[in-house]
């Protein structure tokens, strides 16, 4: 039961630092220590990642169509 605790608090502590990142002034107890991120923080690839494996072939893939 506490490991199950510590990983709630570790996922309240990286979504608090995403949100710092994103929109600044989020979390007041983080104002000015993290640094603004302009990105999609959501989606971990993007056109700029083109040259990593495989992430050329993740950003051209589409979902089939359903019936």
């Amino acid at each position: 039961l506490i490991e199950i605790n510590n990983g709630r608090l570790a996922m309240l502590g990286i979504m608090s630092l995403v949100a710092e990142a994103k929109v600044p002034g989020a979390v007041p107890a983080l104002a000015g220590k993290i640094t603004p991120y302009s990105g999609e923080v959501m989606a971990p690839f993007s056109a700029g990642d083109a040259s990593l494996p495989f992430v050329s072939d993740m950003l051209s893939y589409s979902l089939p169509a359903l019936p």
